[in-house]
């Protein structure tokens, strides 16, 4: 059978479960070998320039509000603010059209927010655009809807916060 008197008495003392690793590596490496199309259907299919964009795009996002929960995750479990935070988020997801004043008011007194990282205080600003953008969808209105510079409308919640924040935007 093998011609190779090292490689049977190897076949001959090696382990079951080792002889069955290699004969899946083996069978893994057949499979890898390049594949012959011969039909249309055997094909792989290839996205057109758009259709990448939009996957790309979409990979992005994925990836981008992944890591926008990885930091509000761990923004909840902060050593120093985690009880603070919590009960700001509680706050937010509470927000209705009607407290808005009675919001702006509790951002005033918070003073660990305040003087807060601008890590944090971003953070905290992103929370709440999060929030009123989905206030504002559920009321079918457009989703952003800031006052114009140098105009007499008065700032929008969202301007408010910001500006007692010191985020720049």
């Amino acid at each position: 059978m093998n011609d190779n008197p090292f490689e049977a008495l190897a076949n001959e003392q090696m382990a079951i479960a080792t002889k069955r690793k290699l004969e899946q590596s083996r069978a893994r490496a057949e499979k890898k070998q390049a594949h012959i199309v011969q039909s249309e259907k055997d094909a792989p299919m290839i996205l057109g320039p758009q259709e990448q964009k939009l996957a790309d795009q979409s990979k992005q996002a994925r990836h981008y509000r992944a890591w926008k929960k990885a930091e509000f995750d761990a923004m909840a479990k902060h050593p120093l603010h985690y009880s603070n935070w919590n009960e700001y988020t509680a706050r937010v997801l509470d927000l209705t059209p009607d407290n808005t004043n009675e919001f702006v008011g509790y951002i005033a007194k918070q003073r660990w927010l305040l003087e807060a990282e601008i890590s944090i205080r971003r953070l905290a600003l992103s929370f709440l655009a999060n929030r009123l953008i989905r206030m504002r969808l559920e009321q079918g209105l457009a989703p952003l809807d800031d006052s114009l510079p140098f105009s007499d409308e008065p700032p929008t919640l969202f301007e408010t916060v910001r500006t007692l924040l010191r985020v720049l935007t």
